[in-house]
């Protein structure tokens, strides 16, 4: 809202450039007062912006029903595959051995709708090792429930924190595989492509992610993660088998990480950089000449 006044009083373009939508995060969804006013003020605000775009087709299709004749461009939250690719000959994952069992990595916030709980309760039965990276509103529910079913004490789960980016990277590019959960709480959720569906697939990692509609589209075009329709433990462990047989990649899992070779090259910041700079200049003209200098 103050972005669209500022643009308004000061008679400049205004772009609605949605990374989610808000009104059906999990934290809104559960206050029906609170998602009532988002939904006044994005009522108000998306027919008068020149340009709209999101993050996946999906979303974009959603807002376009919400709001028929404004439309919605795509423009992804794709990771810059030149900087990755340079980093990851420092940071390949050790060889498999059956002394040193696979690792699987979660990136993010630890908040509510992650399906972490469950993952959690899935461990006991997985002969892998899960390192977390992030704090949220969880964070404490989280270790304790860790700590509950003896998975500190034995070392199979490790809490990072929060990690630098470089140290991120590094340590993605370690994993064997991520892991990309979530649960159905509100439509935000379900219509999600979040970014680190794409860091997994740029450091060349198979995937445990859930069956959402954005996933499995991409999951089309490239293989690159083994899709579950829900978050029982017992699915998770199932998963995990199929990638890990043993602790360690098997044939399917070699699959799916020649689809994230593949992939790569495609699912980058640099093709969705040259689709931004095109609505931008679109919308509000091409930049403005730089004087040289005197």
């Amino acid at each position: 809202m103050p972005t669209w006044l500022r643009a308004r009083l000061g008679g400049q373009p205004f772009i609605y450039d949605a990374h989610e939508l808000f009104t059906d995060v999990p934290e809104v969804v559960a206050r029906p007062a609170v998602r009532r006013a988002w939904q006044r003020v994005e009522n108000l605000i998306v027919p008068r912006a020149r340009l709209r775009y999101t993050v996946g087709p999906a979303l974009a299709r959603l807002f376009e029903e919400r709001h028929p004749g404004c439309p919605f461009a795509v423009v992804r939250n794709a990771p810059v595959g030149e900087e990755l690719a340079a980093g990851l000959a420092e940071n390949q994952p050790p060889a498999a051995s059956s002394q040193q069992p696979g690792t699987l990595l979660y990136q993010g916030a630890l908040n509510a709708g992650r399906g972490l709980e469950a993952l959690l309760d899935a461990m006991p039965q997985v002969p892998a090792r899960l390192v977390i990276c992030g704090e949220g509103d969880l964070s404490a529910a989280l270790r304790a429930q860790a700590g509950r079913l003896g998975l500190l004490a034995s070392g199979q789960v490790e809490f990072k924190g929060y990690v630098l980016p470089a140290e991120l990277r590094r340590l993605t590019a370690q994993a064997t595989v991520g892991i990309m959960l979530l649960e159905n709480v509100g439509l935000s959720y379900y219509y999600s492509l979040a970014n680190k569906f794409f860091d997994y697939v740029q450091a060349g990692i198979p995937q445990l992610c859930i069956d959402f509609p954005e996933y499995r589209a991409l999951c089309q075009q490239h293989p690159v993660a083994e899709l579950v329709p829900d978050l029982a433990p017992t699915t998770l462990v199932a998963a995990l088998a199929r990638l890990l047989p043993d602790g360690q990649p098997g044939a399917h899992y070699q699959r799916l990480a020649a689809a994230c070779q593949a992939a790569r090259c495609e699912w980058t910041w640099e093709r969705e950089a040259h689709t931004l700079r095109q609505l931008y200049e679109e919308a509000v003209g091409p930049p403005a000449a730089v004087p040289a200098a005197g």
